[in-house]
Order: C-alpha cells, then sequence, then structure tokens
C-alpha cells in the first residue's frame, strides 16, 4: 500500500462514490491482488459498501458467496480452488473470503456483504449450471443436452488464438447457435414439469445460463 500513504484520506476522497473499480495492469502480480484486497477492506468496513464484482463468471461466484454469507459450510481453499482463474486461487484471495465471512457474521442481513461475478468470459461455468439442472431434474433432458453440448462441456464456448497484436475467440462448436434452439424449444416443452421440481431460484438461474450463452454465442 506504499502509492497510498494516508489510508485516511483515501477512505475520505471516496466517501462519496458508490461505484468504485479497483484496475491492474497485470494478471497474477501478488503485490497487485494484495493491494486490490487491502483497498477493497477499506471501502467494505470505512465505506459501507455491501456488493464486491469479481473478474469471474457469474455461476462461479455463487459458491462464493454462499461461503462468505454463511450459508455454506465447505472448505474455504476448496470453494476458491473451482474458480476457472487462477490467478484467484491462492492464499491472498481465500484469506479474504475467510474475512468476509467473519465480517459478515457479525452485521445485520442488510449490512452484510455480497460478491458477484462480473465477467462474461468464455469458461464452461454456463454449460455446466445446465448440465447440472437438467441432470439433478430430468433424465430424458439429460441424455439430450449431453449430446447437443458434448463438444463444449470441458472445454467453453470459444478458444483463444493468437493473431498478429492479440488474442481472438474462435467458436468450438460452429452449430451451438442451432444447438441452444433445440435445446430451448425441449425446455419450453417440459417446463412446467421443471418448474414444479425445482426452486424458483434454481429454474431462474437455469435460464440466465440459457440467456448468457445464446449472448456469448451471438
Amino acid at each position: 500500500l506504499a502509492a497510498i500513504p494516508n489510508l485516511e484520506s483515501f477512505h475520505n476522497d471516496t466517501a462519496n462514490i458508490q461505484v468504485f473499480a479497483i484496475g491492474e495492469s497485470t494478471h497474477g502480480s501478488s503485490t497487485l491482488l494484495a493491494t486490490r484486497i487491502e483497498l477493497t477492506k477499506i471501502l467494505i468496513e470505512k465505506g459501507h459498501f455491501t456488493t464486491v464484482g469479481i473478474e469471474a463468471t457469474f455461476n462461479e461466484v455463487l459458491e462464493l458467496n454462499k461461503f462468505a454469507s454463511g450459508a455454506s459450510d465447505e472448505n474455504a481453499e476448496k470453494v476458491v480452488k473451482r474458480l476457472g482463474y487462477p490467478f484467484l486461487a491462492n492464499v491472498d484471495f481465500t484469506n479474504f473470503l475467510k474475512w468476509l465471512k467473519e465480517y459478515n457474521s457479525r452485521r445485520k442481513s442488510y449490512e452484510r456483504v455480497e460478491i458477484f461475478g462480473i465477467d462474461t468470459s468464455v469458461s464452461n461455468a454456463p454449460i455446466k449450471g445446465i448440465m447440472d439442472f437438467v441432470k439433478k431434474y430430468s433424465k430424458s433432458l439429460s441424455l439430450t443436452f449431453d449430446t447437443l453440448f458434448r463438444a463444449v462441456q470441458d472445454s467453453g464456448i470459444y478458444r483463444m488464438e493468437p493473431s498478429l497484436n492479440s488474442s481472438i475467440l474462435k467458436p468450438i462448436d460452429p452449430f451451438l447457435k442451432d444447438k441452444l434452439q433445440i435445446a430451448e424449444k425441449l425446455i419450453s416443452a417440459d417446463s412446467q414439469k421443471l418448474i414444479s421440481l425445482s426452486s424458483k431460484e434454481e429454474f431462474e438461474l437455469f435460464h440466465f445460463n440459457l440467456t448468457m450463452i445464446k449472448q456469448l454465442n451471438a
């Protein structure tokens, strides 16, 4: 935190800010990550921020939020390790998650801090979310979806390919758009059964995953 010699002054300067973005010049720097975490703690404790967005997919961060809110007793190291972002799967971020859980345990419900994933990345998290749902509630859909999405279940929707000056995204399955249309028709035909078997939150997340894949594949 050498770049911010007066932390109290930093807090005063940010007192009226509602959204605070912390960027970085490179991924994987332990110094930058430690600084980000300490700044985030200050914003939470002194600025009373109650939402933290991190560069990971919505689905992946749901498990982090469950842990931080006290709704999950799972080991913090295991929760963090499942993230598809290796620069977050480290001791510093794990300790921050533990700190946040302890912080939330001392706060009233409306004061507790939630974590959300805000990255529409190329990971396979949306596909995994869909497959987990249909495996739980529909054996027939599970078999069909396993065939439809086999090419992207483990690898994600896109792959990064180097170009002249940067990297570009290449779709792994060129027929994914057509397969999504088939999947939507099957879901529509079975929607009442799926709604009755699952919770409202589960079904909404299921639809969220479908929407995310459609947007990424547009």
